[in-house]
């Protein structure tokens, strides 16, 4: 059934009724509320594009409102001066969602995968062995893995500063939470450093069967080493013993 657009971007409507919240939500709510509407009306998810876009400059500028504590609450305040607090505003220009769901790409090892939000990349990191208090450095690498947040869309990266309000110098892929803090990973970083989830799965798999092939080398060597230096007779209580060569 087609989206009733009459309906939900009527404009005697207030932000609330638009986005179908009540006013005493709090922010966690509001921010579902625009994923869910984003997910909607994205124009990549839609065929009427033009009608696409032009909800998408609705719903970015309602969240920039609401989504904002100090702008909420001027809004909250001025819910019956609508055409006086419209006029503050009216400059405002909202920025494009220069987000997406997912992202082909190749990672470090130069697999081509397909990287999802919520989904784990890693990079990697010094193997250590800690005896009696001193720190000692093994061979091979240890692999740590961030969750991706947020991935951006290269379709939009001409707003990426704008949006972000920063200098850039490379292309951002992704965006990471690395502690306390929020942290890009930009494309060039993750090709040359970072793998992902089914690169490090492989290489789980290839340690697997790297271990067990010492393992049955080890045991086929042992056999041959006892056949050369044991071998089996009877002595004259006619009991089985084990004699060296």
């Amino acid at each position: 059934m087609p989206y009733d657009k009459r309906i939900i971007f009527s404009k005697n409507r207030n932000y609330y009724e638009v986005f179908g919240l009540d006013k005493s939500v709090d922010l966690d709510t509001v921010k579902s509320r625009f994923r869910e509407l984003v997910l909607k009306f994205h124009p990549d998810r839609r065929s009427d594009i033009d009608f696409a876009t032009e909800k998408m400059k609705q719903i970015n500028c309602i969240y920039s409102v609401l989504g904002d504590k100090t702008l909420r609450q001027e809004y909250d305040a001025a819910l019956g001066f609508k055409e006086e607090f419209e006029n503050v505003y009216s400059n405002y220009e909202p920025p494009h969602y220069i987000y997406q769901d997912s992202i082909e790409i190749i990672d470090a090892v130069g697999l081509n995968v397909i990287i999802k939000i919520g989904e784990y990349i890693y990079f990697p990191a010094e193997r250590y062995l800690s005896i009696f208090g001193k720190r000692f450095k093994l061979k091979g690498k240890d692999y740590v893995g961030v969750k991706v947040q947020k991935i951006f869309n290269p379709k939009y990266k001409n707003e990426y500063e704008k949006v972000l309000r920063k200098n850039l110098e490379r292309e951002p892929l992704f965006s990471i939470n690395f502690g306390n803090e929020e942290m890009i990973i930009f494309k060039e970083d993750f090709q040359t450093i970072w793998i992902s989830q089914k690169s490090l799965n492989k290489k789980d798999i290839k340690t697997v069967i790297i271990s067990v092939s010492v393992i049955i080398l080890l045991i086929v060597l042992g056999l041959v080493h006892l056949y050369r230096t044991y071998t089996l007779d009877m002595n004259d209580k006619d009991e089985l013993e084990v004699i060296r060569k």
